[in-house]
């Protein structure tokens, strides 16, 4: 993928920190199709940080469209395509020095 596309797929989408909202990190579940339940995207974070393994986390907020996957979090691998994907909030393992979650 180009960095242009890379760049088209995450303009529409806010950020705040070092999350990006209503975006999801495609493939590369660590934890597979098991549902991992949450409150909060923070909380997800935290459970990436907890996993050796993981590089990024997605979180499925209030908002996503399916309710039976509201609060779910998904651990992620390196190699994960970004997509738009309203109610998805995804970042990185850690913010990196002087960001915020």
């Amino acid at each position: 993928m180009s960095f242009m596309a890379l760049f088209l797929l995450i303009l529409p989408s806010a950020s705040l920190g070092c999350y990006l909202y209503n975006v999801d990190y495609v493939g590369t579940n660590l934890n597979g199709e098991h549902q991992i339940r949450t409150t909060s995207a923070a909380t997800c974070q935290k459970m990436c940080q907890q996993n050796q393994n993981c590089v990024y986390f997605t979180w499925l907020s209030n908002d996503y469209a399916d309710p039976a996957y509201r609060q779910d979090c998904y651990l992620k691998a390196a190699g994960a395509l970004i997509a738009n994907k309203q109610g998805a909030i995804s970042g990185p393992r850690d913010c990196g020095a002087g960001q915020y979650t």
